[in-house]
């Protein structure tokens, strides 16, 4: 969620807070350089490694209960992913591999991600 203030109403009120389609958590910060207000994202197209670096970067943001709990499983996620090879065929079907359906594949990572999740709960206690 972000939200930013109306400068052109009497009070400067505060505009209806905004979700973001793309980013799981977001940092607002100031930019020492431009004096300008910058944003930092937590999605799930980074690296566990950017992940870390994002909580190490902004550690009230991650404290949060519900921010730590999405880049918690962000980082399961990725590490569910990396524990799965997936192989894309065409052409008849060999009946000797066992191919799973877009269903199966789903459940396959649902499982592997709640996997990471325990483990990362257990690391952190």
């Amino acid at each position: 969620m972000s939200q930013t203030r109306n400068p052109k109403r009497a009070g400067h009120p505060w505009n209806t807070p905004k979700g973001s389609t793309y980013s799981d958590v977001k940092a607002l910060y100031l930019d020492p350089a431009t004096g300008h207000v910058e944003t930092a994202s937590a999605t799930s197209y980074n690296t566990e490694a950017e992940l870390e670096a994002f909580r190490a970067q902004f550690p009230q943001t991650s404290a949060e209960e519900r921010n730590h709990k999405v880049i918690q499983v962000l980082i399961a996620r990725q590490r569910a992913h990396a524990r799965v090879e997936w192989h894309v065929t065409s052409g008849p079907v060999d009946p000797t591999i066992r191919q799973q359906t877009p269903a199966e594949q789903i459940a396959i990572l649902r499982r592997l991600t709640l996997e990471e999740l325990r483990k990362l709960e257990g690391e952190n206690r």
